[in-house]
């Protein structure tokens, strides 16, 4: 196993786009940026650090790092090891350098054996991917599914949206929704109670709706909604779900989108975004997205691509596969044209798929005699917005009916519209002429609303409040792990700066850094039995240099004997700044 010096040596003799490959596809190695590469390496070394990266590795790839050392000429599984290797879990060899079995030309990185070699009930004995029972599905029948889906999750948000802002959602202390406040939910949307709970706690992570703590209801908070494109506001919610916390049945935070990963047939543990020159080529998994798979197709594929969290997370893969039929990601079970863009994490192309999976929008309805208006489909977002601001919504179904009545334009007025305002909209967007009918009751509505004192009314329709940047473009997703290039390039620049003439400097001290290589010195001399210089902050604050013979550590206190006299000396790992290990002073006897 290799030192932080020498994977600190490893990460200096990197070309710069296998380092910005590295940083990519270990992106919390940026946060905080790291001065200098011995910084990186003793990050890149933590517990935590590593055992996200070991996260991300199917089944073969953590057989073989759980062997070695190698050679990259007779490994049976050479292929793995550039990506390993890219990953920062092994270290390339040089010329001037031995592994503890001198000989291979890869080695392990500091401390990823240890927690390689968990044992795990669940790890799939072979290293070929599981074969596949797949259902045919047409791709005509997947598009018109999950263009349903689409356009029924976003007809659905809508009329949440405009529930949610008149009517406060009571909710209980805790912030979890009210049984009575689902049913009435439910009811508005006609759809049950499973799927009820579903889009309230969708649009919650996705900040569409906030909980008040003094009045304990949740709130619409999003009166920029309706000034969104539909499929804008599809791929919202889908890298919102994404990359949204574990809720109570789904304990891992990435479960969603590798499960997305699974059903779309690509390998999670490839790269999804480096440049030209960095990317590996990786073999697939052997899922194809040409129809739909079996649940145990999806389970085995999962167990084979994600052993080491699989066994928390395949007793919820049943419910999120139905999740992913509700979001229109998949459609009959098949993964759709823009649930394969999301899970390359391509969202232009994914706004782009579903733009064209969904109902042509439309920017005209009929008003009729009756004081209703019939939208024979779904209207474009601020359209509809400003219907339903004016009307009361009758039907649910992709033909909007909204009826007018002095009620309802009474309350459009107290939002602040006036009766021109209203009567301007209905002229420019109706494609017959507005009811003498319905001009008599606008002005029936003005007056009354004259006489009264004006009500606090939140109106959907609000162009002047722009919606938060992560909701347009392609900008990062809060939460979502995804890294941005100048993140990247500021880490190299840092890099850059130091030099790699500090790739094996003493570093001691310095932040994050004097920790590890204590650690690794102390642990070092205990396991080769080296005598150590300690360089430790006593009881009265002044540093001592001692020369001891390490015995044991444990407990965060280093047990040593003094090398001159052998008298007992033990030290809090927290007051030591620094050890030098005394090479060639092997202790004797």
């Amino acid at each position: 196993m290799g030192t932080l010096a020498a994977f600190a040596a490893d990460l200096a003799n990197r070309p710069e786009p296998a380092l910005r490959k590295l940083l990519l596809l270990r992106p919390d190695a940026l946060n905080p940026p790291v001065p200098t590469f011995v910084a990186l390496a003793a990050r890149l070394s933590t517990a935590s650090c590593i055992s996200r990266a070991l996260d991300a590795l199917n089944a073969p790839a953590l057989q073989h790092l759980g062997t070695g050392p190698w050679n990259a000429q007779t490994s049976p599984n050479s292929s793995l090891m550039p990506e390993l290797y890219a990953r920062g879990l092994l270290l390339l060899q040089t010329d001037n350098q031995t592994d503890d079995a001198g000989t291979g030309h890869y080695m392990h990185a500091p401390y990823v054996l240890p927690l390689a070699l968990v044992p795990n009930p669940q790890m799939p004995s072979s290293t070929l991917p599981p074969e596949p029972v797949v259902r045919a599905v047409t791709e005509a029948v997947c598009k018109n599914a999950a263009g349903s889906a689409a356009d029924a999750l976003l007809r659905s948000v809508d009329t949440l949206a405009d529930l949610a802002a008149h009517t406060p959602l009571q909710a209980l202390r805790s912030g979890q929704f009210a049984a009575r406040t689902v049913r009435l939910v439910a009811q508005n949307l006609e759809t049950d109670e499973l799927h009820t709970h579903f889009l309230l706690d969708l649009c919650a992570t996705a900040g569409l709706l906030t909980f008040q703590t003094s009045t304990r209801d949740w709130r619409w908070a999003a009166p920029w909604w309706s000034e969104l494109e539909r499929q804008e506001q599809w791929v919202g919610l889908i890298r919102s779900w994404l990359s949204s916390p574990a809720t109570a049945g789904e304990p891992a935070l990435t479960s969603r989108a590798r499960l997305l990963s699974v059903v779309a047939g690509r390998p999670a543990w490839a790269p999804v975004a480096v440049t030209s020159s960095a990317t590996t080529s990786v073999s697939p998994s052997g899922i194809t997205s040409a129809g739909a798979l079996s649940l145990n197709s999806v389970v085995e594929s999962y167990l084979w691509n994600h052993p080491r969290t699989a066994t928390a997370e395949v007793a919820a893969l049943p419910e999120l596969l139905t999740h992913l039929e509700w979001l229109g990601l998949t459609g009959a079970g098949a993964c759709s044209c823009a649930g394969d863009a999301a899970a390359r994490n391509d969202w232009l192309q994914a706004a782009s798929a579903v733009a064209q999976l969904l109902p042509a929008a439309i920017d005209r309805f009929v008003i009729q005699g009756d004081l209703t208006a019939i939208a024979p489909g779904p209207l474009l977002p601020h359209i509809a917005a400003q219907l339903r601001c004016v009307s009361v919504v009758e039907g649910r179904g992709p033909a909007g009916i909204f009826r007018f009545s002095e009620l309802s334009l009474t309350a459009a007025m107290g939002a602040g519209m006036s009766a021109e305002t209203i009567l301007n909209f209905l002229k420019r967007y109706s494609s017959t002429t507005v009811p003498p009918s319905l001009e008599f009751l606008i002005a029936e509505a003005a007056r009354a609303q004259r006489t009264l004192a004006p009500t606090p009314t939140q109106c959907l329709f609000a162009p002047q409040q722009p919606a938060p940047p992560h909701w347009v473009g392609d900008a990062p997703w809060p939460g979502s792990g995804v890294v941005l290039l100048e993140e990247v390039e500021a880490q190299l620049a840092l890099l850059r700066a130091a030099g790699k003439n500090t790739a094996g400097k003493n570093e001691a001290g310095q932040g994050e850094v004097g920790p590890a290589l204590v650690l690794e010195g102390v642990r070092r001399a205990v396991a080769c039995g080296l005598k150590i210089r300690v360089h430790a902050v006593n009881n009265v604050g002044v540093t001592e240099h001692v020369t001891a013979v390490p015995v044991s550590f444990s407990g965060g206190l280093l047990l040593t004997r003094l090398a001159d006299t052998g008298a007992p000396r033990r030290f809090s790992i927290h007051r030591i700044q620094s050890v030098d290990v005394l090479e060639g002073e092997e202790l004797r006897g």
